[in-house]
């Protein structure tokens, strides 16, 4: 019987990931904080079902959206000033950008 050696777990390989994921958080909670004082009157959507039965004149009104999701996917190297990903809850999934906020000196 051959046994094979398996590499030693390494926090180390987890911290990008973290970082990552800890940017987008904070992204997103600063990109709902805003939207919430640009909509106001506006139903919130809280599925992503709910999103994608908008249509393109509702969209334009830049729903307030609220989910309890999972990133799946996360790219902050296709445009630098928009990160993209995909988050997804129990009824689909839904592709978002970022914007990024410049910061002040």
């Amino acid at each position: 019987m051959r046994h094979c050696r398996s590499q030693p777990f390494t926090n180390s390989s987890l911290l990008p990931r973290a970082l990552g994921l800890a940017f987008v958080l904070a992204a997103l909670s600063g990109t709902f904080l805003a939207a919430q004082t640009q909509t106001a009157g506006l139903p919130t959507l809280t599925t992503t079902r709910a999103t994608h039965q908008l249509s393109i004149p509702e969209a334009k009104r830049a729903y307030p959206v609220l989910l309890r999701a999972v990133v799946t996917y996360y790219q902050p190297f296709i445009d630098t000033q928009h990160p993209a990903l995909f988050v997804s809850d129990y009824t689909g999934s839904v592709f978002a950008t970022l914007a990024m906020k410049s910061a002040r000196r």
